[in-house]
C-alpha cells in the first residue's frame, strides 16, 4: 500500500486554556504530528487549538523532532514485519486448508512471514524496543503527539480502507492513542489522532477530553 510522507507539526500547551485536571499536558511541550495541509482542515484545527492557548513548534522549529519522525518514517515497515510474523500463526494453517476463503492481504502477509527467520524476527523486537526508548526520551519534554488519524476521508467502496499509516505508529510502539471527530472533508469525517506516553493513559484522556469540549468541537472544521 502506498504511504504518503506526511509532515507533522509539534505542539506546547501554554497557561490560559490549557486543559484542566490533565497532569502534564497543561505545561508542558507536546510534539504533533500531522501534513502540511489536508484539503484545508488541518492547519484551521491547528489555528482553533492556538486560539485556546495551544502553542504549536513544527519539525522545522526542532531538530530533534525532526530526526524523531525520519527514524519514525524508516522504521514503520517494522510493524507491518512484525504483524505479518505473527499472523503466520494461524493463517498459514488457514491458508492451506481454505486458500480461497482467506483474502489477497492475508496471504501477502503470510508469504512475508515464510521468508523471515527466527533471528528476523528477533531483530524487529529489538529495533522496536530501540524506538521505544527513543521515543521515550523525546516524550520526556513533551506530552505526547497530534496528528491526522488519517491522510484523508476513507475511500468510497469496499475494496479498502485507506491509509493505516497515521495508526500504525501508536501501534507499533505499545503507546496509547485516541482519535477525536474533529474534522471533516467533502463532508466526510476525518479525525484527531492523538498519541501519548507509554503507560500515560489517564493523562491522554484528559488532553482528549479537554480538545472534545467547545468551542473546538462546536462543529466539525469543514472543507471541500
Amino acid at each position: 500500500m502506498h504511504r504518503r510522507r506526511d509532515r507533522r507539526p509539534c505542539v506546547r500547551v501554554a497557561g490560559a486554556g490549557a486543559p484542566p485536571d490533565s497532569g502534564a499536558v497543561a505545561n508542558r511541550p507536546l510534539p504533533a504530528r500531522g501534513p502540511a495541509h489536508a484539503h484545508g482542515a488541518w492547519p484551521a484545527a491547528l489555528d482553533r487549538l492556538r486560539a485556546r492557548g495551544v502553542e504549536i513548534t513544527s519539525r522545522h522549529d526542532d531538530r530533534a523532532l525532526a530526526e524523531f519522525e525520519e527514524q519514525l518514517e524508516s522504521g514503520i515497515d517494522d510493524a507491518l514485519g512484525i504483524v505479518a510474523y505473527e499472523s503466520k500463526w494461524p493463517y498459514a494453517d488457514y491458508i492451506a486448508r481454505y486458500p480461497k476463503l482467506v483474502g489477497p492481504r492475508i496471504h501477502e502477509l503470510v508469504d512475508r512471514a515464510r521468508g523471515m527467520s527466527p533471528a528476523d524476527y528477533e531483530a524487529l523486537l529489538a529495533n522496536r524496543r530501540r524506538m521505544q526508548r527513543i521515543a521515550a526520551t523525546r516524550l520526556e519534554h513533551c506530552d505526547g503527539l497530534i496528528t491526522l488519524a488519517s491522510s484523508g476521508p476513507a475511500p468510497v467502496g469496499l475494496a479498502e480502507t485507506g491509509s493505516r499509516t497515521f495508526a500504525s505508529y501508536a501501534s507499533w510502539l505499545g503507546l496509547p492513542a485516541f482519535s477525536l471527530p474533529l474534522m471533516a472533508v467533502k463532508e466526510m469525517p476525518v479525525g484527531i489522532q492523538l498519541i501519548g506516553r507509554a503507560g500515560a493513559d489517564a493523562a491522554l484522556f484528559a488532553a482528549a477530553r479537554w480538545m472534545m469540549q467547545d468551542p473546538l468541537d462546536a462543529d466539525p472544521i469543514q472543507t471541500k
